[in-house]
């Protein structure tokens, strides 16, 4: 590509950038730009192909104005020498010349001096047989000489050919140059007799001629052998050539550029590049002032607006300068990025805090916990349960528990280090970060569990509000990390495990995340997978265990579920029934164990020991606390058609803990129907004497932890002592669970407790395998009624 086309486009990518971005003010004064130079750019070519048309043809009437004035001199110039040669031939001297009577016609006539005056430089006088009379010639001497061979030859053919024509007038050429011949017949004018000669005048027309009548004209001319008559104007390129035939054989020719408009079409051309100048300079200068007067303005709101939008910082304000339509729009501009900025803030705190506490929420400790560091250092996160938080917000109210909550995370924040973040998740779940703590694992872990114990401490003071002066517990989970964290749900997930840990232990504690509790955590979770397969697959068992008086006789049993698991073989009821009550799957339990073992009870009806003996079955709280717990039992008394007094419901003391009026209420509903009730386990839990008094009990069930020392411990000799003193009191009558040796029944038997249930007698046996044990201690003769 050449250099210059290359500058060029340069140039014009840098003018117009093309996909470059650009601001919305600047692609419009481009694109005016644009428009304005090609509309100039169009206005121009035409106008120059107009304003050159009008050139063409003014230049082409100049130079035929000058071909014709030239031509005009010219055949003037004919006409003259043409009037010679007439006036010549006409003179009686010159007929009598070729008669031979005038011998001195041309040496009296054709002088030197003579012929200089007439511009003439040669004569000749030539018969019509071409024979030559005289052929004279003055060129650089006054001395004639011999006339050119070449004009001679052409006037003695012309002669031979053109005889008897008048007088005419000629152009030859003659070394590169035209001769003009003048010739007339001559003629006596007296006798008006013609001879049979010519007369012949010569001119060569030189230099000097030619100059001569250039200086006349002031038209540059050359002479040309030109045959057509007609006069021609033309354009050779930048070129103009007119020339014409101004006598047979010889023409005259003017070419060059244009002379007087030449200048003008420069001037024009000046004119309009000055103007497309001039506008460029205008287009400039606009383009400057709207630049320095709204476009940069413009820009800047634009940059402002990008900035805001990419950095959503609404704190950007943009300038004012006086009162016009853009500080107009950078005021309210102004008023919105505050509005805007408010709402974000307040977006924020409810996006990222929580509204009750203004602790951070779920989002924000995501947020933080995702972009901690990477360090070598542990750091702390623990995990913090109020403990029954439940039945303080239910007894006291939600704006009390509401008020609570928002004194423990006062608490917390004032507790923990200060570069800790303490967050609620949610009820009154609250977790504490706590961030590089230590740089070793063991260090760290007794930082946690000093900081942990301080949390429970602080908790435990009194608070300001409606509780009163008692603090509260809670049950806390600890678990170390490093950052960066992956997956922030399994950090909560360890801390949750071992808040769940803490509870399990007692609650009023915190405990230490370890991957041996992930294993046991697992393993439990199987475990309730595999017992909710259980109860609806059949692999659970209704196994009965006999209760005897001191003297043998056999006057219940106790329906207690059995679970052969498949893989883990005995599971033990400890383990599995512990599991039920805690997810929930006791309601289902034990409504199977109460149906299967009045079923079971149905079918012993007929036989004469176990159709008069009591059905034991064990209920638990969340059973009695269901809605339509009464009508359940007394549905499945009536499918299966079990006497009502023969049915003992087992309640643990956990039952009076929650809702006691609704409880007694339902007590009394089965009482009413027959159903009796015994308290089980009586001694290790709530045990208030004011409840246990309005329950509509029957009997009280010594648990078998005060037995198993008897008669060694003289603690659970009081125990025992004052249970069964209170049943007597009460009028109820007690049974002792875990009876395995004769000393514990003979000391129990001493304090007037009169039915036992333990190994010593039998273990908990399958129905079948029950009737065969009664069937032998019947065909034995013990145990008989």
């Amino acid at each position: 590509m050449p250099v210059r086309r290359w500058q060029f486009l340069k140039a014009c990518k840098q003018l117009f950038p093309g996909k470059r971005r650009s601001s919305l003010a600047t692609v419009t004064l481009g694109r005016i730009g644009v428009i304005l130079i090609g509309a100039g750019c169009l206005f121009s070519f035409f106008g120059w192909r107009v304003v050159s048309h009008q050139f063409d043809v003014f230049d082409a009437a100049q130079y035929e104005q000058d071909v014709r004035r030239v031509s005009t001199i010219l055949q003037r110039d004919a006409d003259f020498m043409r009037g010679f040669v007439v006036d010549f031939a006409t003179w009686d001297d010159a007929y009598d010349y070729v008669h031979g009577r005038n011998p001195e016609f041309v040496s009296r006539n054709f002088t030197f001096s003579t012929l200089t005056k007439l511009q003439l430089h040669g004569v000749a006088v030539v018969e019509h047989t071409g024979r030559v009379w005289m052929a004279l010639e003055w060129r650089n001497s006054e001395q004639p000489q011999a006339l050119a061979a070449p004009i001679l030859q052409w006037i003695i053919h012309e002669a031979q050919s053109h005889a008897g024509k008048p007088a005419a007038y000629y152009f030859l050429w003659l070394d590169q140059r035209p001769v003009s011949i003048a010739v007339a017949p001559i003629t006596d004018t007296q006798n008006q007799k013609r001879s049979n000669a010519r007369l012949y005048f010569i001119r060569y027309l030189n230099g000097n001629y030619q100059e001569l009548i250039q200086n006349l004209t002031h038209t540059a001319f050359v002479f040309t052998a030109e045959k057509t008559p007609a006069l021609r104007v033309s354009r050779q390129g930048d070129q103009w050539v007119a020339q014409q035939a101004i006598a047979p054989g010889m023409g005259i020719r003017v070419q060059g550029k244009t002379r007087l408009l030449y200048e003008r079409r420069i001037t024009s051309l000046l004119l309009i590049g000055n103007g497309l100048l001039l506008f460029l300079i205008c287009l400039g200068g606009t383009r400057w002032i709207l630049q320095k007067q709204v476009l940069g303005r413009l820009q800047l709101f634009a940059s402002r607006a990008i900035a805001v939008r990419e950095t959503q910082d609404y704190t950007i304000r943009w300038p004012v300068q006086g009162d016009d339509e853009l500080d107009h729009l950078a005021t309210a501009l102004n008023q919105l990025q505050a509005t805007l900025a408010q709402r974000q803030f307040e977006l924020q705190q409810v996006a990222y805090y929580d509204s009750l506490t203004g602790l951070a929420n779920r989002r924000l400790l995501f947020d933080y916990l995702t972009h901690l560091p990477a360090s070598p250092a542990v750091n702390l996160l623990m995990l913090l349960d109020l403990d029954h938080f439940k039945k303080m917000n239910d007894a006291n109210g939600h704006l009390r528990g509401d008020e609570l909550l928002i004194a423990v995370g006062h608490r917390l924040r004032d507790t923990v280090p200060g570069e800790s973040l303490v967050a609620r998740l949610g009820g009154d779940e609250f977790v504490v970060v706590v961030p590089e703590v230590a740089q070793a694992v063991a260090a760290a872990e007794m930082i946690a569990q000093q900081t942990a114990q301080q949390i429970l401490d602080a908790l435990s003071q009194p608070f300001c509000c409606p509780y009163g002066e008692d603090g509260i517990t809670a049950s806390i989970g600890i678990t170390l990390f490093r950052a960066p964290v992956t997956d922030v749900h399994e950090l909560l997930q360890q801390a949750d495990l071992a808040m769940y840990r803490s509870k399990m232990a007692g609650r009023n504690q915190f405990c230490l995340f370890h991957p041996q509790l992930q294993v046991q955590i697992q393993q439990r979770a199987d475990l309730e997978h595999d017992l909710t397969a259980a109860l609806q697959t059949g692999q659970l068992e209704v196994y009965y265990q006999p209760q005897v008086t001191f003297d043998n006789r056999l006057v219940g049993v106790e329906a207690l579920a059995r679970w052969w698991h498949p893989q883990r073989g005995w599971v033990s009821p400890a383990e599995f029934v512990a599991l039920a009550e805690e997810t929930g799957l006791i309601t289902l339990l034990g409504n199977w164990v109460l149906t299967t073992a009045c079923t079971q009870l149905a079918r012993w009806a007929e036989h004469p020991v176990l159709g008069k003996v009591d059905l034991a079955v064990n209920v638990s709280a969340r059973q009695v606390h269901q809605p339509d717990f009464v009508a359940q039992v007394l549905t499945i008394l009536e499918h299966t058609g079990v006497d009502p007094r023969r049915l003992v419901l087992e309640l643990t003391e956990s039952v009076m803990l929650d809702d006691f009026d609704r409880v007694i209420q339902k007590m009394y509903q089965l009482t009413e129907v027959g159903v009796r009730l015994a308290l089980d386990d009586f001694g290790l839990g709530y045990s208030a004497l004011r409840y246990l008094k309005r329950l509509p009990l029957s009997q009280l069930k010594i648990d078998r932890c005060f037995v198993r020392h008897l008669p060694e411990d003289t603690n659970d000799q009081a125990i025992a002592r004052m249970i069964i003193a209170l049943a007597e009191t009460l009028n109820l009558d007690v049974l002792a669970e875990g009876v395995e040796q004769e000393k514990q029944r003979a000391f129990l038997a001493t304090q007037g407790c009169c039915a036992y249930q333990g190994y010593l007698f039998a273990p908990p046996l399958p129905a079948p395998e029950l009737m065969a044990w009664v069937e032998q201690h019947v065909m034995m003769g013990e145990g008989v009624e």
